[in-house]
């Protein structure tokens, strides 16, 4: 959308510098036929429709630069130095015009293009002079074409200095925003997730299970939650300390965040609690996916936190009932997992 804007941008600056030339050339400053102003004018306009006809189809996505600034700025700088030869007195208003020109790709390009622009114009300038010496001498004058040559050197000079300027501070704030989209990105990750394990926070869980009680009510497939806790933890921070302890709640997070699906979220509850919330998944596949959970932490080897560390959960695990309160669901899956707990740990209890 951009791109085609600036299309249409230099498609208004071809529509002044066509409508400058006319009046021009009714006032009978320009050397030319009215024939012969159209004809010339004719192939400027098929040049400019050919590039709106590239940026519009979306050829131009070819290209390095898409917006192709720099081409459209040497095509019409090329046709302003065409149409200056022929005019008399009003060469300077023609000048005036190829530093619009110029300004045009202020945001685009770089140092090197811009002055690259700006060498273009003055070298063109400079062969409109020369044909003119050759073809016009009654109308050239060595000391005010000099005059003019410098002057427009000069405004050119100027353009690409502050075109650099507003090219850098373009690319300050493209970084700017930049940093700012990736702070926010992180704020809101922050606000979802536990800073600690990177699982979901407790304020996202009930997030989420509002959604999906909404569908479950809504007759849609239902779902479990399954509501673990690490067996003997505080056994862990007080025996290895709590950088100990807050390592095997990472490499925990980790682990579950492997087993489940991705349609499933895990989420630190408090402390040393998970909540699994199983999408889709009711029953013995609800108890299975559970099950896979406590089997692997048991077999899981923790050695490069302790070597004499073993790592158990106890799980209850229920299914939501249509129509029931969250806070009903959530209670019956914590007794399951006190139950397991009383059953010896290192145990699933289905409720």
């Amino acid at each position: 959308m951009l791109r085609f804007r600036r299309t249409l941008i230099a498609g208004g600056a071809a529509i002044v510098l066509t409508l400058i030339f006319w009046v021009a050339a009714e006032y009978r400053m320009v050397r030319l036929g009215r024939d012969q102003l159209i004809l010339l004018f004719s192939a400027f306009w098929i040049g400019n429709l050919v590039f709106f006809w590239i940026i519009r189809s979306g050829f131009n996505l070819r290209f390095r630069d898409p917006s192709l600034t720099l081409a459209q700025i040497l095509w019409s700088i090329s046709w302003v130095m065409v149409l200056t030869y022929f005019l008399d007195d009003a060469r300077p208003a023609a000048l005036m015009l190829c530093l619009l020109v110029v300004n045009f790709g202020a945001f685009r390009l770089n140092l090197a293009q811009l002055a690259g622009i700006s060498c273009v114009a003055v070298t063109g300038y400079v062969l409109v002079i020369y044909f003119l010496s050759r073809n016009h001498p009654e109308l050239f004058e060595l000391q005010m074409e000099l005059f003019l040559l410098s002057g427009f050197a000069s405004a050119l000079l100027g353009s690409t200095l502050v075109g650099h300027e507003m090219f850098m501070l373009r690319g300050a704030l493209r970084d700017r925003n930049r940093k700012l989209e990736q702070a926010l990105e992180k704020v809101n990750r922050l606000a979802v997730t536990d800073e600690l394990t990177g699982a979901y926070n407790r304020r996202y869980l009930m997030e989420v299970l509002g959604k999906h009680k909404a569908l479950a009510d809504r007759g849609n497939l239902s779902f479990s939650i399954c509501f673990f806790d690490l067996d003997h933890f505080k056994k862990v921070n007080d025996d290895l300390g709590h950088a100990a302890g807050d390592e095997v709640l990472k490499r925990v997070a980790a682990i579950t965040q492997r087993i489940i699906r991705d349609a499933d979220y895990l989420s630190r509850y408090g402390g040393e609690e998970f909540v699994v919330v199983l999408v889709a998944t009711i029953g013995d596949m609800a108890e299975i996916v559970a099950e896979r959970i406590r089997s692997t932490f048991e077999s899981e080897r923790f050695d490069d936190i302790d070597e004499s560390l073993r790592v158990t959960i106890s799980a209850g695990v229920t299914e939501f009932r249509r129509g029931e309160a969250l806070d009903e669901t959530l209670a019956r899956a914590d007794e399951a997992m006190y139950q397991a707990k009383k059953k010896g740990r290192n145990t699933i209890v289905r409720a």
